[in-house]
């Protein structure tokens, strides 16, 4: 009788472990690029189990989103390179973001290493990449677009990735005229720098942009809240457009946002 029990209670023990602690499966994309910088996108299907999902991310993240199946942002907390998120009935969920600094470079050869990934790893290297080696075994290595697509599948142990960059073969003398190249791009990407930032100063002193005001006319018209998805629909806007709209009246005092079950439900504020 006593180890009748004992059974019962560890097989709850491992239910209530697996209830809250279970992670579901994820792919994992990872672009790679010349700087040395990367970009990583997180794909999760969400059983209704999963309670709360910890993921531990490729590096300190840098622009990161987190958002549902319909691309409404997820509250999460973030601890160095773990992320917490609380579900809520979501049944996909979309984690992306920037790792500067990602990719080690040294005379010529760069070195990526990434932590083991439960699930499927894409990982696609920059145009010109000649594959050095690699640990473990990947499953695919197929040409891309230019560079490389490599493939891996439940790694439990560390990734590494050693790769050099080919020059393009236009012959020493087009080597001679990169600094003047570069030194031109830098001077059109400084020009194009500082008319965004004087397009914006004026557009801030105008508050709201026309597809703001709608916005706000549109909440009026409906009570003075909606979600967010519902304003994307009236709008017929992609879901990140309108999302900025939206964060930028939260900035400036228009409105609130909540999240539910249903999505992000958006309120106006009395001003």
């Amino acid at each position: 009788m006593p180890m009748r029990k004992t059974v019962i209670f560890l097989a709850l023990i491992f239910c209530f472990y697996s209830l809250v602690h279970c992670q579901p499966q994820q792919s994992v994309n990872v672009t790679v690029y010349p700087d040395g910088s990367i970009e990583a996108t997180h794909h999760f299907i969400v059983n209704n189990e999963t309670l709360m999902l910890h993921v531990v991310l490729l590096g300190q993240p840098m622009y990161l989103l987190v958002v549902d199946e319909q691309g409404d942002p997820i509250p999460f907390n973030l601890t160095g390179q773990v992320l917490t998120i609380e579900l809520l009935g979501e049944k996909e969920l979309y984690i992306s973001y920037v790792v500067e600094n990602a990719v080690i470079e040294q005379e010529g050869v760069y070195k990526l290493s990434l932590p083991p990934i439960n699930g499927t790893c894409i990982i696609h290297l920059p145009n010109q990449s000649a594959l050095l080696s690699f640990e473990p075994l990947p499953d695919l290595i197929e040409a891309e677009d230019g560079g490389l697509k490599i493939e891996f599948s439940n790694i439990t142990d560390n990734v590494y990735i050693e790769f050099a960059v080919l020059p393009k073969g236009e012959g020493q003398k087009s080597k001679d005229y990169m600094p003047l190249i570069f030194a031109a791009f830098i001077s059109v990407i400084a020009a194009l720098m500082a008319w965004r930032f004087i397009v914006r100063r004026k557009s801030e002193k105008a508050e709201l942009t026309e597809t703001e005001e709608e916005i706000v006319r549109f909440l009026k018209s409906r009570g003075g809240e909606a979600y967010q998805s519902e304003i994307r629909e009236y709008l017929e806007l992609p879901t990140t457009t309108v999302w900025r709209k939206i964060k930028k009246l939260e900035e400036l005092g228009y409105v609130s946002i909540k999240k539910t079950r249903r999505g992000s439900l958006v309120r106006l504020k009395k001003r």
